[in-house]
């Protein structure tokens, strides 16, 4: 959905789901717009005739949803890489002894802004941090058949 007054554009993605709701995807200023400037283009390209099309408006709320301070928050603070960053500093001095707890802890409070790591947007993030990561853990079907046929 479009909400325009000429100047001021304003793109929404409405999901028909009880209660129904209507997530701001992107807002455009015309009279702001820099032609040369690629994140214009892309929210410009949203206005025209192909940029209509459902797959075209998914693509760039999915990209929206998924690239923004709260889903790298969550990615930052998540345990892969807490575990990666004390792989890193155990490299760093040899004999380190450092808990993942310690370093989530440093990254909560000293690193990170608490707005990014603290609220809606971010308890959103982590839900879509950890499903992303439990989808990624489960064998296909393909792969379960490959490694049966293969062992």
């Amino acid at each position: 959905m479009v909400l325009t007054n000429g100047i001021s554009w304003d793109i929404y993605r409405i999901r028909f789901e009880k209660p129904i709701e209507a997530e701001a995807v992107c807002s455009l200023d015309l009279l702001g717009v820099n032609p040369r400037k690629a994140e214009d283009q892309e929210r410009l390209f949203l206005l025209c005739k192909e940029g209509l099309s459902k797959a075209a408006m998914d693509e760039f709320a999915q990209k929206v949803q998924s690239v923004n301070r709260f889903v790298i928050g969550a990615i930052i603070i998540s345990d892969p890489v807490v575990s990666l960053i004390r792989k890193e500093l155990r490299q760093l001095a040899t004999g380190l002894k450092v808990e993942n707890g310690e370093i989530e802890e440093i990254l909560r409070s000293e690193v990170i802004k608490r707005e990014v790591i603290e609220g809606e947007a971010a308890a959103k993030a982590k839900a879509q941090i950890k499903k992303a990561g439990k989808t990624q853990r489960r064998p296909r079907p393909s792969e379960a058949v490959a490694a049966a046929s293969a062992g």
